[in-house]
């Protein structure tokens, strides 16, 4: 018996990071997707806020650093800082 291929869960106008995370920007806010599902929204200024949520991607296992780095144009200076703190426990986390 053949597997079932799944269509990609993308929504429209969205830029994909894998094939479950992408990311939509309108206007000033970002609006993450896991599916079809909105997940998180964050202005696009609140670099805090962007840098919390794709390092709770990356730690869990939902997405890789390079994969979150090619909608957002990151530099490698701020990719590196993604994952190098965690500013709820103020703890070094871990680094891929």
């Amino acid at each position: 018996m053949k597997q079932q291929t799944l269509l990609p869960l993308v929504p429209d106008g969205a830029t994909p990071v894998n094939d479950l995370i992408s990311v939509v920007k309108e206007q000033d806010q970002w609006t993450w997707f896991y599916g079809t599902r909105p997940v998180f929204g964050h202005p696009q200024s609140d670099r805090d806020s962007f840098r919390m949520f794709s390092a709770q991607l990356v730690c869990q296992g939902a997405c890789k650093q390079v994969e979150i780095v090619k909608p957002h144009s990151v530099g490698k200076f701020f990719r590196r800082r993604i994952l190098s703190t965690d500013s709820v426990t103020n703890r070094v986390t871990r680094r891929k």
